[in-house]
């Protein structure tokens, strides 16, 4: 009889034990559109060689060859053509779109150290 009462606690212990385990995987799969997808932030640098209020085209040196990029804009900048800038964009629905256009700052020299002889 202890027998049998004890196979019954083991049979109901596992059957819980897969409800539950049933019950969270399903809650972890949620529908896709639920889930956000997180897009690559990429950055690019180069000189404006042309901009309107909806792209900007910058040109940049790669391997000694010149190439251009052709970026949307999501809001204004301040930036002139034939400035150095650093764009900052994401790839959606096949085009690049830029968040965050800044100047490119020169890069400082370094500190050069004078050593005495005394």
């Amino acid at each position: 009889m202890k027998r049998v009462m004890v196979l019954m606690i083991g049979f109901v212990f596992l059957f819980s034990l897969t409800v539950i385990a049933v019950g969270q995987v399903s809650a972890t799969t949620a529908t896709p559109e639920a889930a956000k997808v997180k897009l690559a932030k990429k950055q690019k640098t180069g000189i404006v060689v042309n901009l309107s209020d909806t792209i900007i085209k910058i040109e940049f040196t790669k391997k000694g060859k010149k190439d251009t990029m052709t970026f949307t804009l999501t809001k204004p900048v301040k930036v002139s053509v034939g400035e150095k800038v650093t764009v900052y964009y994401t790839k959606k629905d096949g085009k690049m779109e830029a968040f965050k256009v800044k100047k490119a700052s020169a890069k400082k020299a370094g500190k050069s150290k004078v050593v005495s002889k005394n």
